[in-house]
């Protein structure tokens, strides 16, 4: 019996590097809660705007003092709808109350998603 040829070295793998394209970053910087609050109020009326997020932060800080200590925290939708005429702020108090929502960690982005504009009322 031939003995049989031993086999061929293994070559280390070419690895490329490759060129990465530079991605401007497309996502608004984040505001802090007291940024988000302060655009809130220089916003000229919206007084009870205002009035329901002063009434939706204390129910987030009593549900945080509830799993702090171990009690049962139901669970609360937090889904929201503006309506109004163009121009009055609903986008932009839509954007500060996600930024407030992120920064008392309710929401991990707090992105804003409009709907597409046939969907707008006008």
């Amino acid at each position: 019996m031939a003995a049989r040829p031993a086999p061929p070295p293994q070559s280390e793998p070419v690895r490329r590097t490759f060129r990465r394209l530079i991605v401007p970053q497309t996502a608004p910087p984040q505001r802090t809660l007291d940024q988000a609050l302060d655009v809130l109020d220089q916003m000229i009326g919206l007084g009870p705007v205002k009035e329901e997020v002063n009434k939706l932060m204390a129910a987030l800080e009593v549900e945080r003092m509830r799993r702090e200590q171990g009690l049962a925290v139901p669970p609360i939708s937090r889904h929201m709808v503006f309506t109004g005429p163009p121009g009055v702020g609903k986008t932009e108090v839509a954007r500060a109350l996600g930024d407030v929502y992120r920064s008392l960690n309710v929401l991990r982005k707090g992105h804003l998603i409009p709907p597409p504009m046939s969907a707008r009322s006008t």
